[in-house]
Formats: structure tokens, C-alpha cells, sequence
């Protein structure tokens, strides 16, 4: 499964790069152990895991040539899926198709998807996916309110009582990748304000958990 997770994200976007790779890998395995269940190097992925997969499970390739650019040069060869070939596979999966399109819509079936149909993401995807534009959103299992109050407990036992809840956001790239920073990309943060000065912000981060709490609070120093 993870050797088909990291063949899918090196062959469906164009715009992956070895880098984004190697970080998607070092995310992932930071909190796996050695063996079973780790993604693979890139080299290992591109020379063994992806030829297997294209060749037990990829449209079958036609080989063609085409003129070289330099008119001394010789044809180059190109391999290439003839659109036939994509229309059979795609109406050989309609049944698949079919199933998609009766999970979506207000008269879903939730029997297809029990799970996922009652879920927050599937029935509020807007609140959960973008807090900010909203003015309740969820956190730590319960429902939080921009401008209400929270109060709150740090390690040290000093009490912040009273702090107003600001708009949440998402840390952009800015905020780097470093494992031993307590804030990286793609964290949660709540602002928290008292006389309308900001005090801190709530971190919950999603990757590396187990370098840090799963939620933080750092001061507007950054400490």
C-alpha cells in the first residue's frame, strides 16, 4: 500500500518534485519504525515499485516516432496511450463512476459511505476545511466561537483567564518545516487576544506529533 501511495504522488501531478518527495516521505515516517510500512527511497520507487506497477496495472503503451527538432537529428521515439484505449477503461469502470455520483447530493444513500456520509467533512466541508470564514468552528472536540472567551492552563500552571478567541488560520510556508520548531507549514493556529493585544496562539500541528504536545500554546514572542 505505501509503495502504491508514493507511485501515485510522483505520477499525478506534474509539478512533484524529488524535494516535495522527500519531505512528503520524512513526514510520513517519522512515526513509523524501520520495516514494514515505511515509504521507500525515490530511486527504489522510480527503478522497481513503478515499472511493476505500470506493468501489472497501466494502460498498455503504443510507441511511435516523431521528427527531431534539429534537422540533422535522428526521429525520437515517444511511448503514448491512444484516447481508445482511456474511453474502454473508463466505461469498463462506469459501475465505479455510478457509485461516486450516488454518495454525493442531498438525497445521498448513507449506507455507501456510513463513515464518511456523517461526518463533519462531508457535512459541514466549509467550516471544517475553512475556518477562518467562519464564525464557529471545531477544535479539540468542541465548537469554539471567534471574539468568545477561553480559558486556559500552561505546563507551568500559570492561568490565562478571560482570553477572546481570534480568527483561526492555517501557518503558511513561511513557517518552514524544521522538526524541532514549534510551529511549522500547515499548522493550526488559534489567536488568543486580551485588550485586544495578542497574547499567543493555540498550536495544533499535523505532522512530527511526536516532537511536540499534540496542542501548544506559543507566545507572541515565539516561545
Amino acid at each position: 500500500m505505501e509503495d502504491y501511495c508514493a507511485f501515485l504522488f510522483l505520477s499525478e501531478q506534474a509539478n512533484i518534485t524529488e524535494a516535495a518527495y522527500n519531505i512528503f516521505r520524512m513526514f510520513f515516517n517519522a512515526e513509523r519504525a524501520n520495516g514494514a510500512g515505511r515509504l521507500r527511497c525515490i530511486t527504489t520507487i522510480r527503478r522497481k515499485v513503478s515499472p511493476a506497477m505500470r506493468e501489472a496495472r497501466g494502460l498498455p503503451l503504443q510507441i511511435g516516432s516523431i521528427p527531431a527538432t534539429d534537422a540533422t537529428g535522428d526521429p525520437k521515439s515517444v511511448c503514448f496511450i491512444l484516447p481508445s484505449t482511456h474511453v474502454k477503461r473508463d466505461v469498463s469502470f462506469r459501475g465505479t463512476y455510478d457509485l461516486f455520483f450516488a454518495a454525493l447530493g442531498p438525497d445521498a444513500d448513507g449506507t455507501l459511505e456510513p463513515k464518511n456520509y456523517h461526518s463533519m467533512m462531508h457535512l459541514k466541508r466549509k467550516m471544517v476545511t475553512c475556518p477562518l470564514q467562519q464564525p464557529h468552528f471545531n477544535f479539540d472536540g468542541n465548537t469554539w466561537t471567534v471574539g468568545g472567551l477561553v480559558n486556559i492552563l500552561l505546563t507551568r500552571g500559570t492561568y490565562l483567564e478571560g482570553l477572546v478567541i481570534g480568527k483561526p488560520e492555517y501557518a503558511s510556508a513561511e513557517a518552514g518545516l524544521h522538526a524541532d520548531s514549534n510551529a511549522r507549514a500547515g499548522n493550526f493556529f488559534v489567536p488568543c487576544y486580551a485588550d485586544g493585544l495578542l497574547v499567543g496562539r493555540i498550536v495544533s500541528p499535523h505532522w512530527l506529533t511526536n516532537f511536540c504536545c499534540p496542542d501548544l500554546v506559543v507566545s507572541r514572542s515565539g516561545s
